[in-house]
């Protein structure tokens, strides 16, 4: 679980990394995984997770399409601190 003050940025991304997250900063999930370096070649970018963990410990999962906020269809999702954005890796087979 990331602190609250840092944002997790892992999976098919280019540098795995944590970022600093401070009140008030305004930062989205796709501006978080352009700062990682942005995607690997094999990334899914119809599956990308937002998770979010509530103070009391819970963990909610947020599933969202990075495509859509890349071609304007979407905007993008705006982090808090101690949310985690996992890039999935698609398979060889499967249409986008």
């Amino acid at each position: 679980m990331p602190h609250p003050f840092e944002v997790l940025v892992t999976g098919c991304v280019k540098h795995p990394c944590i970022l600093p997250f401070k009140t008030g900063d305004k930062l989205g999930a796709y501006e978080a995984i352009l700062k990682a370096g942005g995607f690997f070649p094999f990334a899914d970018l119809t599956r990308v997770y937002l998770i979010r963990f509530a103070p009391s410990g819970a963990k909610v999962e947020m599933e969202f399409n990075v495509r859509k906020i890349m071609e304007g269809d979407s905007g993008d999702l705006p982090l808090q601190g101690n949310d985690a954005v996992v890039v999935q890796e698609k398979y060889y087979d499967e249409p986008e």
